[in-house]
């Protein structure tokens, strides 16, 4: 639009310097005329420009909307990084005993699980699936609390593109299978 609007005040100008070149028209008429043309066209300029700022105010919105959604996952992915890593650390301490290493094997499996889905990487995603399917046929059964349990299926409802993974649904279902609620140990929500 913008091209066509100066390409025709162009031509316009043309004209009227033309007419005044090689006729008696009084040339502040033609004058008149171009400048009239030149206001118009910073009119239009000054509207456009205003369009611009306005599309260009709805991109930082959404941009800065992104940021905000982009700061809250990443939160999260620490948080729950920092819980997987604390508690292999603290368990290889001899801190919490009652925790099963198969159990947190099986946590800090399904924390990367869900970190991997985040940032779209269905490969490596798949490839621990494979691996938690490998190691699950080894295991029997792994005793869990009930909170432990709840914490698992918490992180697997966490992962994203669950249909875009091939072997996910399978892994989620022998997994809940073999987590085996024990009795003994504490159950606090």
């Amino acid at each position: 639009m913008k091209v066509w609007a100066a390409s025709t005040f162009f031509a316009l100008a043309i004209i009227l310097i033309a007419v005044c070149a090689f006729s008696e028209a009084p040339a502040s008429g033609v004058l008149a005329a171009l400048v009239t043309m030149l206001i118009g066209w910073n009119i239009y300029s000054l509207v456009d420009f205003n369009e611009r700022v306005k599309s260009i105010d709805k991109l930082k919105g959404d941009v800065e909307e992104k940021f905000r959604q982009f700061a809250n996952i990443q939160s999260s992915i620490q948080e729950v990084t920092h819980d997987s890593i604390s508690l292999l650390y603290a368990n290889a301490l001899g801190l919490y005993p009652e925790i099963s290493k198969e159990y947190l094997f099986i946590y800090h499996a399904i924390s990367a699980l869900m970190h991997a889905s985040i940032v779209g990487d269905i490969n490596t995603c798949e490839s621990i699936c494979r691996t938690l399917l490998l190691n699950l046929s080894q295991l029997r059964q792994i005793g869990v609390s009930l909170q432990e349990k709840r914490g698992i299926e918490k992180l697997l409802d966490a992962v994203l593109h669950k249909e875009e993974i091939a072997p996910f649904y399978s892994t989620r279902d022998q997994l809940l299978n073999a987590l085996a609620v024990k009795d003994h140990r504490s159950d606090t929500d």
